[in-house]
């Protein structure tokens, strides 16, 4: 029966063991929900209280700003029931629901309104005739807002802490098969752990280079700011900058020969010295963009499986932002108009991730021990052009902003000022700007070309500054991306032509769908005719896709590729275990499981209560597989025998191999209480009573009535069988 099952105390110290606390007044007080809801409800009766102190004894709210100050404590309310909203920690494997977005989605679209109608009709809340920002209705704006964006973003590090543990888990295995003496993982480690290091010294160096790029860029913009009415550049700047450039072109063409040069080579150990005293620089960098990638893009809605989700949780939340950074009184728009692009920069980034990993894995050659950062379920360029969309109107809609309000003077001059309150003036403008700023086609300088009596014209150093700081953005963020964009159609390309020409064997995961989808949608009689012919694909990766698919098509499509063949299926119990060990992905994981239910029922392979005792146990460690690992237990319940049943059971409550989450814990208790009348042998009902009597505190901690039924159950189902409560596991042998 393994650890735990024999010997212990007698029965009844099982209920010292499990006494606690009352179930509510456990739940209210050791459970996020429950803390929650005593935090609404002290807030609604403080709330409650200031209406009825109102209504009762004296009229507080009578001002507008009284009435403005408290609609923003009712935010303390709202807060606390949005976070209930938030994912269960125990199956954040199949992504976040819907929920929580929608509704925070809600609150944000809510609160837009109001200012696009506050604008529109004149109402004066938000300012007051004179033009002076009111506090009290500006404050119950952004509380709104906050309490909007908190409850993504704490969601978002739950499940950053989510991936990051199996992430963890993924490298602790690759740690066990060094361990068990495996040369090839060795040698990989060793070789991964090498450049691990030099990319560290490389990413450290390249941070400072940066840093020094950027503050002698803005140096740079601040001393040509200086001069108001401009200068002439002579003709020995333009020498320098070309010699530069030729410079540049000549150490890239011979930066082998000078890499190896002896005063290279010292300078290079000279400076692996320096980077890694410079390295607190990469080190900032990279927890920014691990923020905006764990954070700010799961904010954005990138962690949901349905592009459909992403789009409107994406397009959303930037149109509320775009509506607030419009309408809210200057300077106060740039917070949202600040938001909306940390929002798309997020999206961008993720991106970015996602094509480093997809260039791990074909590097890899798909090793599934290769360190992965988000892996690559979608590749997020839809996503991310999508917000940049907006961003093309959110950069306008600032500029206006940083006019109106957070200078001393107006940083852009207008023909007609009244037009400065026109959206498309600002739009018209900045797309000027965008040609400009464009490589190659500056066309405006090239021909002489001068702003009409119609646009915008920078006022001063800092609209120069303004202006510059918005081409900046197009150059490296939109342009970027843009490039970044073809760059991966064409290794795209060039990964399906290495498969054409029988130098690779798959494809990654990406073109992988889009290749299939291809196939599918031609006549059966033509799919082998092109190029990318699937007969020749990894027969282990048509297995897991076969066997993951809910695809009746797909599955037929991949069936006949293997009865041309001759070859075999396998088994998808064979292949769910592989997709465990491997670290796959949950959508594999619950369709594949489906798979094993159809064919254990077809009777085509037969699963058995060892296979489902393998998974339990590769699984015990893995997090936010809460549903999958019920399924699991279910399963075996429903291809079991009682006895084989109790056995899994048993294992995954106690010893030292028990499953890590009480959660799973609990429902093998649930199960096991299930078919208890059904055991058949008294020396396993003796060795369960006793090892629930010795480790049910440590099992189930302050859970009282699970065990507890589980033990009633076991004691009926003994003296049903007329055992004998004394005996031990070694001396009850017979039923």
């Amino acid at each position: 029966m393994g650890d735990g099952f024999s010997g212990g105390p007698p029965e009844p110290a099982i209920a010292a063991d499990l006494r606690g606390l009352p179930a509510g007044i456990h739940w209210l007080s050791h459970t996020r929900n429950g803390r929650l809801t005593i935090a609404a409800t002290v807030a609604g009766l403080a709330l409650a209280s200031v209406l009825g102190w109102h209504v009762l004894v004296s009229e507080i709210l009578v001002t507008q700003n009284a009435l403005a100050w408290y609609l923003a404590a009712t935010s303390l309310l709202l807060l606390p029931i949005l976070l209930m909203a938030m994912d269960s920690s125990d199956n954040m494997g199949r992504g976040p629901s819907l929920v929580l977005p929608l509704f925070s989605l809600l609150v944000l679209a809510i609160v837009a309104l109001f200012t696009l109608l506050e604008r529109t009709y004149g109402l004066h809340i938000l300012v007051s005739d004179t033009g002076v920002p009111q506090v009290g209705p500006l404050a119950a704006v952004f509380t709104f807002m906050i309490a909007a964006f908190v409850p993504r973003f704490w969601n978002a590090a739950r499940f950053s802490d989510f991936k990051q543990k199996e992430i963890d888990a993924r490298e602790a295995d690759a740690m066990h098969k060094r361990e068990r003496g495996d040369t090839v993982a060795q040698r990989r480690a060793a070789e991964l752990s090498k450049r691990a290091e030099e990319q560290d010294d490389a990413e450290a160096l390249g941070a400072f280079i940066a840093t020094v790029f950027v503050v002698g860029i803005c140096t740079l913009a601040w001393f040509a700011g200086s001069f108001r009415d401009g200068v002439g550049l002579q003709n020995g700047v333009g020498v320098g900058i070309a010699t530069g450039v030729m410079g540049l072109f000549a150490i890239v063409i011979f930066l082998d020969w000078i890499a190896e040069a002896p005063p290279v080579r010292a300078a290079s150990r000279a400076l692996r010295g320096f980077s890694r005293r410079v390295s607190m620089l990469a080190n900032f960098y990279n927890v920014v963009d691990t923020v905006l990638v764990r954070i700010g893009a799961h904010a954005a809605g990138m962690e949901h499986r349905e592009i459909g989700s992403r789009y409107f949780i994406l397009g959303g939340t930037m149109l509320a932002l775009a509506v607030l950074a419009w309408n809210l009184p200057a300077p106060f728009g740039l917070i949202p108009a600040g938001i909306a692009l940390l929002v798309a920069l997020s999206v961008s980034r993720l991106w970015s991730w996602v094509e480093d990993d997809r260039n791990l894995a074909s590097i890899t050659r798909y090793n599934p021990d290769a360190p992965v950062k988000v892996g690559f379920r979608e590749d997020f360029r839809d996503e991310t052009l999508l917000g940049f969309l907006f961003v093309l109107v959110i950069v306008p809609i600032a500029l206006m902003q940083a006019d109106k309000g957070i200078f001393a003077s107006h940083l852009f001059d207008a023909a007609n000022p009244a037009d400065k309150q026109n959206l498309d003036l600002w739009v018209g403008y900045y797309g000027f700007e965008l040609a400009k700023a464009l490589p190659v086609i500056d066309w405006a300088d090239i021909y002489k070309l001068q702003p009409g009596a119609d646009l915008l014209r920078p006022s001063g150093t800092m609209g120069m500054h303004a202006v510059f700081a918005a081409r900046l953005a197009v150059d490296l963020v939109l342009i970027a991306s843009l490039l970044q964009a073809i760059a991966i159609a064409t290794r795209n390309r060039q990964q399906k032509a290495l498969f054409v020409a029988g130098h690779i064997n798959r494809l990654d995961e990406l073109v992988e769908r889009e290749e299939l989808k291809r196939a599918l949608s031609l006549p059966p009689a033509q799919r082998f005719q092109r190029n990318i012919d699937f007969r020749r694909y990894d027969r282990e990766r048509l297995k897991e896709i076969y066997f993951s698919s809910t695809s009746h098509r797909e599955r037929n499509f991949i069936e006949s590729i293997f009865t041309q063949a001759g070859d075999n299926l396998d088994s998808a119990i064979n292949v769910l275990r592989r997709i465990v060990e491997n670290h796959g992905s949950e959508d594999e994981l619950y369709r594949t499981l489906d798979a094993v239910r159809s064919e254990h029922g077809a009777g085509t392979h037969q699963a058995s209560i060892e296979d489902i005792i393998l998974l339990m146990t590769d699984l015990r460690a893995r997090s936010g597989l809460k549903d999958f690992k019920f399924a699991l237990i279910k399963f075996a319940q429903d291809i079991g025998s009682p006895y084989e049943v109790a056995e899994m059971l048993s294992l995954v409550m106690f010893g030292a191999g028990r499953d890590t989450f009480q959660y799973t814990r609990i429902e093998a208790a649930k199960a096991l209480t299930a078919i208890a009348p059904r055991l058949p042998e008294c020396s396993q009902i003796t060795d369960l009573i006793n090892a629930l009597t010795q480790s049910g505190q440590q099992a189930f901690g302050a859970a009282q009535f699970v065990p507890q039924a589980l033990l009633s159950g076991l004691r009926s189902r003994s003296q049903e069988l007329g055992c004998d409560p004394g005996a031990s596991f070694n001396d009850q042998n017979k039923p």
